[in-house]
């Protein structure tokens, strides 16, 4: 996969991930997410955003261009390219992991969140 069939496929990610938020900085902060774990245990866009169980909306996709089309068209899938090709933002403050507010998995057990978007929790997980 190219680097920019990286980045389309990530920013597919984010739009499914927090494209229904109404916070402006929710797809970013999705984004600076998989920026802050490239390096960690993965080394590039596409292993952060395919490996396993760590994205749920790609948990079984099949077809990642079918995937990446169907997001293509939304309205802030350009934010969410923008997010990941432009000058990092740091509204989740190095997070590395983020959940919903109403889940609460236990990688969180312990952990403070470092900021709250939308309706996401972000955490910085060793």
């Amino acid at each position: 996969m190219t680097a920019d069939d990286q980045i389309r496929l990530a920013a597919a990610v984010a739009v499914a991930e927090a494209g229904g938020e109404t916070d402006p900085r929710a797809i970013p902060a999705v984004c600076e997410v998989m920026r802050n774990r490239i390096g960690k245990r993965w080394p590039d866009l596409q292993a952060v955003v395919l490996a396993r169980l760590q994205f749920s909306c790609v948990n079984g996709v099949t077809d990642l261009g079918a995937f990446v089309a169907r997001y293509a068209g939304h309205p802030r899938y350009p934010k969410a390219l923008e997010a990941l090709t432009g000058a990092a933002t740091d509204w989740t403050h190095g997070a590395t992991h983020y959940c919903r507010v109403d889940c609460f998995p236990s990688w969180a057990d312990g952990v403070e969140p470092l900021a709250v978007i939308g309706h996401h929790r972000f955490f910085r997980v060793p």
